[in-house]
């Protein structure tokens, strides 16, 4: 079977076309809009343009997607980066769903009465981040067929050897191919159609076309804008990347400042648990040093032994006292080692500043 014209061009003829395309509508789009910094709606006949699109000369292009940046003609968007001026017209934008209506318009090369494309329309989409919605129908048209037997009756554009519309199907079929029937001997192109009620398509298939078939885009990142545009910012693509603006300049992200909150609180908390355990292992430690070898703790005979021979003022301060004057024996109260053991400085209730050395149950 042969092949249309156009789907004999090498791929790579295909993407520099669009790439030339594209750079030439950025730098008029730069020129154009470099006194307007906002991404506000903008407005294309009735038509409005928000983010992941953006118009050009009446928004910056970091306001959508570079390859969804559109042109407005004579109150008619038309997407940019295509291989020919003014292919697709955008008929209507459905944010919430994230699809569109466009039409292919442009005629059979050579005859400008003939308004039939010599493309497969879906293969010059595969360059966009489009999907093709189920939804539509496709119609097919013939044209060089050596032997025109089971085609239909019906000539489209009688200029040209073109026969069709063929037939219409639901959904693209196996990877666009016409349905069975068709002489293996005649070259073809498709066009999706939306649904249509009251048409005939051997006579009103410029109608059908010029209504345009549904697409959908992606990636969708209908979500990431919503709450950029709760907090007051503006959705931007810089960078290859979705970015909030606010006021010009970066937003902050309240999705990730819950998130380093609730991870500050998070580590402090283990931190604090850290520290008790420390201390109480520390404290542990400080009570198996009160004890002598023979295991019995020695403040007992101390007592006894300082009611006996010292003066009746004297103090024996128990373990808890101690502990909590040195809050914990904590390593801010260590003033260094002595022949005893640790020296702690601490506050006791009802007395200054004091000193104590905690005894190495050695020594005891």
């Amino acid at each position: 079977m042969q092949l249309a014209p156009l789907l004999l061009l090498p791929i790579s003829l295909l993407l520099r076309l669009a790439i030339a395309t594209t750079t030439t509508n950025i730098s008029s789009s730069n020129e154009t809009s470099a006194g307007n910094t906002s991404c506000s709606p903008a407005t294309c006949g009735g038509l409005s343009i928000a983010y992941p699109f953006s118009l050009a000369g009446a928004q910056p292009q970091d306001c959508g997607f570079p390859v969804f940046q559109l042109t407005c003609n004579g109150g008619r968007a038309y997407l940019t980066g295509t291989f020919r001026e003014n292919l697709y017209r955008v008929h209507n934008i459905t944010y919430d769903n994230t699809s569109l209506v466009v039409a292919v318009e442009t005629s059979y090369p050579g005859d400008e009465t003939c308004h039939i494309p010599d493309f497969n329309v879906s293969s010059s989409l595969a360059l966009f981040p489009l999907n093709i919605s189920h939804t539509n129908k496709d119609l097919f048209f013939l044209y060089n067929c050596a032997n025109r037997q089971g085609n239909p009756s019906s000539s489209a554009c009688p200029n040209r050897t073109i026969m069709g519309p063929y037939d219409i199907t639901e959904g693209h079929g196996e990877e666009g191919k016409p349905p069975q029937g068709v002489a293996e001997n005649c070259s073809y192109t498709s066009v999706p159609v939306r649904d249509f009620q009251g048409l005939n398509p051997a006579r009103d298939y410029e109608r059908m076309i010029s209504n345009g078939f549904l697409v959908e885009w992606w990636p969708k990142s209908d979500a990431d804008c919503r709450e950029c545009r709760g907090r007051g910012g503006e959705c931007r693509f810089v960078e290859l990347s979705f970015q909030c603006s606010c006021d010009g300049r970066h937003c902050r992200n309240s999705r990730r400042a819950a998130a380093a909150l609730v991870l500050l609180i998070i580590l402090g908390a283990l931190w604090l648990l850290a520290l008790h355990k420390r201390r109480k292992r520390k404290r542990s430690a400080s009570l198996d040093g009160l004890i002598n070898r023979e295991g019995t703790p020695p403040l007992a005979s101390l007592r006894k032994e300082f009611s006996m021979t010292a003066s009746p003022r004297t103090h024996i301060f128990t373990y808890e006292e101690l502990d909590e004057a040195t809050d914990g024996f904590s390593d801010d109260h260590e003033l260094g080692v002595g022949g005893f053991g640790t020296v702690y400085k601490g506050t006791l209730l009802l007395f200054s500043v004091s000193y104590c050395s905690m005894v190495h149950r050695e020594l005891i």
